[in-house]
């Protein structure tokens, strides 16, 4: 039986190779949540880095205003103990964003690490929209 030496370089690619797999499968479930022009966008990208990262730019700047939009539609729509229930628990979710965020960046360097952070940040920021335009349904 062969033994493979797993250098740095290879250790590296290998990594590489799986997280792309993974994201690519991961776009696919989470696609339900993120606008067409996103998908667009990153269509036309073709997986280069830099148009990647500002196909994300894009995309959380128009999940935030949908986010934005759904919490003022669902505070609309509370008498004040769920405006206070809910104000406490979009505060805690910012920061838990915020963190998560923080550490995917920690855990990978380069522009990888800046689309996996980027990446978290877009999806957490759609799925909490999505969850809160439920709430604010009739």
């Amino acid at each position: 039986m062969a033994v493979l030496t797993v250098t740095p370089r290879i250790a590296a690619v290998l990594a590489l190779m799986g997280a792309l797999a993974m994201s690519t499968a991961s776009a696919q479930s989470w696609d339900r949540n993120l606008s067409p022009a996103y998908a667009a966008c990153t269509t036309k990208a073709n997986s280069q880095s830099a148009a990647t990262l500002d196909c994300l730019e894009k995309e959380g700047r128009r999940q935030d205003v949908r986010l934005n939009e759904a919490y003022k539609a669902l505070m609309a729509d509370l008498d004040a103990g769920g405006k206070k229930a809910l104000l406490e628990a979009q505060r805690s979710w910012l920061k838990f964003r915020a963190d998560n965020t923080r550490y995917v960046s920690s855990t990978m360097s380069g522009s990888f690490g800046a689309s996996m952070a980027s990446q978290t940040f877009v999806t957490m920021t759609a799925d909490r929209a999505a969850e809160l335009e439920e709430f604010a349904r009739p």
